[in-house]
């Protein structure tokens, strides 16, 4: 099972609504001008996560150890 790793951050929305990801969360997610992000309303509140690549997926599910 995957360990849970959570940062709470407070961002400000400016004008036009736009939103700053912070460079921590750029950092470690990997996040480069012009990606495309997934936005999710649920409830009151709002989830931005980047999408997976099957790359990545692939690389996540594959059994440890000898390959």
């Amino acid at each position: 099972m995957s360990e849970l790793n959570v940062m709470s951050l407070k961002i400000r929305v400016g004008k036009r609504f736009v939103i700053v990801i912070p460079k921590e969360v750029r950092g470690k997610l990997n996040i480069k001008e012009g990606d495309e992000l997934d936005l999710l309303v649920i409830n009151d509140s709002i989830i931005i996560r980047k999408p997976m690549s099957l790359i990545e997926f692939i690389d996540r599910i594959k059994p440890k150890g000898k390959c």
